[in-house]
């Protein structure tokens, strides 16, 4: 999935939220959900380490390719240890980030989490899918033959929003 369907898939999550527990998420939950729906990816250079192209029409060239350099060389350092939709994308890291951010960070690091397990939950729906017993197994699994980039992911974003828009219209409802 690209970094617009991520964030689309993860922002439109929290009206599942909203719906299940009867109120609507704190406004600090948004940022950080959309992070760590994009955070996986941070082992993929031609993902949202870009910085560059979101920041240079606001600082300039120069300076956004002086922001995007550090991000860039991590990135290349992380994919160099552990490959692209390796490890960075298995549920037993997403629990561990769970449990590690709950610990330092309060609700703010079960936000994060979430955005990071709806990251895997979209990447499981492509064909390229996750390995989801790893560090035990490295088989990806996948769960539908979804395209990155393709057709099928522009009706997956849209069936998050609509699905989203019909659940808090029902639960408003209610």
């Amino acid at each position: 999935m690209t970094a617009g369907t991520h964030l689309v898939f993860s922002l439109s999550s929290l009206a599942l939220i909203e719906a299940c527990a009867g109120a609507s998420p704190p406004l600090v939950a948004l940022p950080l959900v959309a992070l760590g729906s994009l955070a996986p990816d941070i082992d993929n250079q031609g993902a949202i380490v870009r910085l560059g192209r979101w920041t240079a029409p606001f600082i300039g060239n120069t300076a956004a390719t002086a922001v995007e350099a550090p991000f860039l060389r991590a990135s290349s350092l992380i994919r160099s240890a552990l490959g692209h939709r390796g490890l960075l994308h298995s549920p037993l890291f997403c629990v561990l980030l769970y449990v590690l951010g709950s610990a330092f960070l309060g609700a703010c690091g079960g936000w994060l989490a979430w955005g990071y397990a709806t990251h895997l939950a979209a990447d499981a729906c492509t064909v390229s899918g996750v390995p989801a017993f790893a560090p035990f197994g490295w088989q990806r699994h996948s769960l539908l033959p979804i395209r990155t980039g393709g057709r099928g992911e522009l009706v997956f974003a849209a069936a998050a929003v609509t699905a989203s828009v019909a659940t808090l219209l029902a639960a408003r409802c209610a």
